[in-house]
């Protein structure tokens, strides 16, 4: 699924942050540069904020990294880190399907070569606590973006409470997100995609009045397209048939990634069907320009796209 671990890496640069009278453990987190430590063949990188989880499905645990805090000055340079390894202990992890690193640098992704290097897991504590350990490996851009190598890294993430199977607590089915995308490229290539049965998932924090919705194609459509929307956007209220703005602001921007190239759209979205309730589905439609990131090179025009997404939270 290596699809899935963009989406992880987006949503980590948007939902990092928590609530000040929260009880959730996040709150502690350490918002010094000091959560991963990072020095490779191609520059240093420090990341601010670390959190993870044991998903006890599948028997892994997940950690993310962004430069994101909730106050202060903000890393807008497009960093962040997924981990992944089997299990929910400390131990040598060679990387395979299982144990995987995936980094975003500059916006563009690379993710660990199986061949080359190791997760070094030295403490899994309590919830609550810390996961920390250190890794070195190889790291690639599966879209011939270059490549580059670890040396040595080291990583502290506060641990959150364990993601529990479905007989522990009952869990949305966000395979029944629907997205539609009709675009042509500046090289003149028309490309239509419809799919009804996708994953995505939106959260919508009802006090700070944010939406984030995120959307991507089947794991068996990632060699031919890997397309995915991602939505966020302050000040939504609570009803339908509401505009949003793209104009390349943190207030609201919407990225499309296509064949893994990240893409701004310049443009405007209209959520025709605002989700009042957890299981209810949001419906946006929207269209317009697509610029490459970093370098703001136009790459096409999106004629029209619709989402439908179950919301989450």
């Amino acid at each position: 699924m290596r699809f899935f671990w963009i989406i992880v890496l987006t949503i980590a640069l948007a939902f990092s942050s928590c609530n000040n009278d929260s009880t959730n453990p996040t709150d502690n987190i350490d918002s010094s540069p000091k959560s991963a430590t990072i020095k490779t063949s191609a520059g240093d990188l420090e990341f601010k904020t670390g959190t993870g989880s044991f998903e006890t499905l599948h028997k892994n645990t997940t950690l993310s990294f962004t430069n994101y805090v909730p106050t202060g000055n903000q890393d807008t340079a497009g960093y962040s880190m997924t981990i992944k390894f089997k299990g929910n202990a400390t131990g040598y992890f060679s990387y395979n399907d299982d144990n995987q690193i995936t980094i975003m640098k500059e916006n563009v992704v690379y993710e660990s070569m199986y061949s080359v290097g190791k997760i070094n897991v030295l403490k899994y504590d309590t919830v609550g606590q810390t996961i920390e350990g250190t890794f070195t490996g190889q790291f690639k851009n599966q879209s011939g973006g270059g490549s580059f190598s670890v040396t040595s890294a080291s990583f502290k993430a506060i641990r959150l409470a364990d993601e529990r199977d479905e007989e522990e607590e009952p869990i949305i089915d966000t395979l029944v997100s629907y997205m539609e995308v009709k675009m042509t490229t500046v090289q003149g290539v028309n490309f239509n995609y419809l799919d009804d049965k996708l994953d995505g998932v939106a959260h919508y924090d009802e006090e700070k009045e944010t939406l984030s919705l995120i959307i991507s194609c089947r794991d068996e459509d990632y060699e031919t397209h890997a397309l995915m929307i991602y939505i966020y956007s302050k000040y939504i209220k609570k009803r339908d048939n509401q505009a949003i703005y793209f104009e390349d602001t943190k207030d609201a921007f919407m990225e499309l990634f296509y064949y893994l190239d990240p893409h701004n759209l310049i443009g405007s979205a209209r959520i025709t069907k605002f989700a009042h309730n957890v299981g209810d589905m949001f419906e946006i439609t929207g269209s317009g320009e697509i610029f490459e990131i970093p370098f703001d090179h136009k790459r096409g025009d999106v004629q029209y796209f619709k989402v439908k997404v179950l919301r989450k939270t």
